[in-house]
């Protein structure tokens, strides 16, 4: 039936956003750098899967030029100044609280800017499948249920029992939001603008589980980082993701993001989707004005 005049139709969530963060922009004049290749690889891929992205340039209003990347990109009211890697945390939760291109998201994937899915025509879902059906403990007890609010890559193979948070999931209608806000309220002071950054909050959330609970899981399964390039041959591979991806670590890394930029142009869409899709540039208080918004109640 038509619509009541003034009415609006909700527009359909997303399943999926794919959720980017960096200090440098997305777009930039020829040629791209290799982060750059990175987003658009990745852009392509939710586009392929009818899945939204999101690139948040940070601190937006810092000028970085020879700035460190430790330098401040984003302001947490009483944490002080943090680098641009904690900054992925309002970013993540910006997309779940406001969805992408007017249409709310499920569930974000965040995934790094030297991180770059391989395998373009593997869904979110069907790598979280495999890694069910191999047995990983993440997932156990899963099926038809979603006790993860929050599922993080392996640091394989630097630290196989730990988490990396430059490839992880959020689970927006899990408790997720409320794990983004208890981490991005972590007291971290040494590492708010020093390796390991926000990682070192989260990986004590989740060795001691503290008040994080067993909802933040690492997927013990995922092999993203390789030792070398091409891998050993008793080396796992990871059919999905492939980290730490710089043309600076070598000419390989360059001829494989030439080939997925190649290769993600030439595959259509899998589903019927309006593309949604958002770049935005964020200043050095966008996540205090995130978290004081109305809102972020749903990240309490």
């Amino acid at each position: 039936s038509p619509e009541a005049p003034g009415h609006t139709q909700p527009r359909m969530p997303l399943s999926w956003c794919v959720v980017m963060a960096d200090s440098r922009p997305y777009a930039t004049s020829q040629p791209l750098q290799d982060w750059q290749q990175v987003a658009r690889v990745n852009e392509h891929y939710a586009r392929i899967h009818g899945y939204g992205f999101a690139y948040s340039q940070v601190g937006a209003g810092v000028s970085w030029d020879g700035k460190p990347k430790d330098a401040p990109a984003c302001v947490h009211p009483d944490r002080g100044s943090r680098s641009a890697a904690w900054c992925k945390i309002p970013a993540i939760a910006r997309v779940l609280l406001h969805g992408v291109g007017g249409r709310p998201c499920k569930r974000a994937m965040f995934i790094d800017s030297d991180a770059v899915v391989t395998n373009l025509t593997m869904s979110i879902d069907d790598y979280l499948d495999r890694a069910r059906a191999i047995g990983d403990e993440a997932l156990a007890g899963d099926e038809g249920s979603s006790p993860w609010s929050v599922l993080l890559s392996n640091n394989y193979w630097f630290n196989p029992d730990g988490p990396c948070t430059g490839l992880l999931y959020v689970d927006g209608s899990n408790g997720g939001c409320g794990i983004l806000r208890s981490w991005w309220d972590a007291r971290s002071d040494a590492t708010n603008q020093r390796h390991p950054w926000e990682q070192a909050p989260l990986a004590d959330g989740y060795r001691f589980r503290r008040e994080l609970g067993d909802r933040l899981r690492v997927l013990s399964t995922s092999r993203n980082w390789l030792q070398s390039l091409p891998a050993a041959a008793n080396e796992a591979v990871d059919p999905f993701v492939l980290h730490g991806v710089k043309a600076s670590y070598g000419p390989r890394y360059g001829r494989i993001l030439a080939a997925l930029l190649e290769a993600a142009a030439s595959i259509g869409p899998t589903v019927a989707s309006q593309p949604a899709v958002e770049f935005s540039r964020l200043n050095a208080t966008f996540a205090e004005r995130l978290f004081a918004s109305s809102a972020a109640a749903r990240c309490q």
